[in-house]
């Protein structure tokens, strides 16, 4: 199924019994891995080093399979780098293609690393690439994280299996506070996947 114009009750069906890697490329990579709609465990990976995502994965996706069963289907996401004309990069300057581009291979060496960790058990991991406009509008990235970050310390949405918060807690030991920032954004993406909200639209608790 295609992302791509999807409603967040369509997205919230595809993700049922699904275990999403959504990955928000950069120099530090941030991962959230997304099962049910409901965060699951998220990281930090060093962009120059994709191959560390693997043993991360690995342990993640067996344990979801042991506590939620072997039937369960992995779907890698990433956030597709994006130019857009005038548009300024922060402090003044603007966004240059070269920059663009490292960025774009280094999340594509991220996604494949955790996907040929995942079919390491057989089969064929999906990727698909969802744009930044596509799942946050046109909602500044900070105010974004914003968002995000309330969200989930705030407890999300929890049930009996999940506790959002300490999920993320956990995934941001050892995390400098200015790259938190980085798995924020790979959390939000991982839920708007999951059709935990519209695009832009964090809920209110």
């Amino acid at each position: 199924m295609s992302l791509h114009t999807k409603t967040a009750r369509d997205r919230a069906n595809f993700a049922a019994d699904r275990l999403i890697f959504a990955i928000d490329p950069g120099k530090h990579t941030g991962v959230a891995a997304v099962y049910n709609g409901r965060l699951y465990a998220c990281t930090l990976v060093d962009g120059d080093h994709p191959e560390r995502i693997r043993p991360w994965v690995k342990h993640y996706a067996d344990a979801a399979r042991w506590q939620f069963g072997p039937r369960l289907s992995e779907r890698v996401v990433w956030e597709l780098p994006q130019i857009y004309p005038g548009k300024q990069a922060g402090a003044g300057k603007h966004a240059r293609p070269q920059d663009l581009i490292t960025l774009a291979i280094t999340g594509a060496r991220v996604c494949q690393a955790a996907i040929d960790q995942l079919d390491t058990r057989g089969g064929t991991t999906e990727l698909e690439d969802v744009e930044p406009a596509q799942w946050k509008g046109q909602v500044p990235k900070d105010i974004m994280v914003r968002r995000i970050e309330s969200f989930i310390q705030s407890g999300g949405r929890l049930d009996g299996r999940f506790d959002e918060t300490t999920a993320f807690a956990a995934g941001c030991v050892g995390v400098a506070p200015s790259k938190i920032n980085n798995i924020l954004d790979a959390i939000g993406l991982g839920l708007w996947v999951a059709g935990r909200f519209a695009t832009g639209v964090v809920p209110a608790l």
